[in-house]
């Protein structure tokens, strides 16, 4: 049920990236990770419903994850650029053609494939020490800014790769306070609202949104799309993995179909990334 329910976030957050991307990238270079960039973006139609369609997708994420672990879910939700395709072909009305039916092939195969290989742990809960927490929010948010700084006033294609990265692994740790907001829910609302999960989830969300639209902004998304959904899912695998101690299996011939499930999933969102239907490019030629 967790990767049905995955999979349904994935349409919806692949829809809301188009529709986002397609309006963030009209802004000027100097809004750049500017919290003037979502005022601005706020007062188009379009966005919001981009918008609207991220936080509907978000929410099945989050219940996604209270039922399942992160190494299950988060491959699930890196199929959102498939949707992104499907959806741009359906609202006009353009014809796949072979390498983007098989591009998407690829991905899906490669996901079930891993599901499969990796067995990984089916369902988790989002324990772990005070120490732990803090280390994990010092290195991922560290990284981000560090990464964030440097990007800014760089060319938009050095700009984009950044801010890319900066946005998967901010998506990466959202993930994760969605899974251990979840988990707190359990003890009850009033139990939940006094305690560090739902405060550190609004804040990761607003600093995620920033970086996802400044990633946009750049307008180079056959770098921005593929490396979001690549470092998001990657990202918070692993921090299932060393902090709540989730786990796959890699003994023996697993290590081997495991590792080339993986670049399957990587190869194909690549290319779908690259694709002209995503990215706007000379051969988009709608019927």
């Amino acid at each position: 049920m967790s990767i049905v329910i995955a999979l349904a976030a994935a349409c919806l957050l692949g829809t809301g990236v188009a529709l986002q991307h397609q309006q963030a990238a009209t802004m000027s270079d100097e809004s750049s990770v500017r919290p003037g960039l979502l005022i601005a973006l706020i007062q188009r139609p379009l966005w919001l419903l981009g918008m609207g369609c991220d936080i509907a997708g978000f929410g099945l994420q989050a219940v996604a994850l209270e039922r399942g672990s992160l190494v299950v879910v988060e491959p699930v939700i890196a199929t959102s650029l498939v949707f992104s395709l499907l959806v741009l072909g359906a609202m006009t009305h353009v014809r796949f053609s072979a390498r983007e039916l098989g591009s998407a092939v690829v991905v899906v195969g490669g996901l079930a494939l891993f599901l499969l290989s990796a067995s990984p742990t089916s369902s988790s809960h989002a324990s772990a020490s005070l120490r732990g927490w803090v280390t994990c929010a010092v290195i991922v948010w560290g990284a981000v800014a560090v990464a964030a700084v440097w990007a800014t006033g760089r060319p938009a294609r050095t700009r984009g790769i950044a801010l890319a990265v900066c946005a998967g692994l901010a998506a990466g740790f959202l993930a994760v306070s969605s899974k251990a907001f979840g988990d707190r829910l359990g003890d009850g609302v009033l139990s939940t609202l006094g305690s560090w999960q739902p405060y550190v989830l609004i804040a990761s969300g607003i600093a995620t949104t920033l970086l996802l639209q400044s990633a946009y902004q750049a307008d180079e998304p056959t770098l921005t799309f593929p490396l979001i959904e690549i470092t998001a899912p990657l990202t918070a695998a692993t921090i299932g993995i060393s902090l709540f101690d989730e786990s796959i299996a890699l003994n023996g011939w697993r290590s081997v179909v495991v590792v080339f499930a993986v670049a399957l999933m990587i190869g194909g969102i690549v290319n779908l990334g690259r694709d002209s239907m995503i990215t706007g490019g000379p051969q988009y030629e709608p019927e």
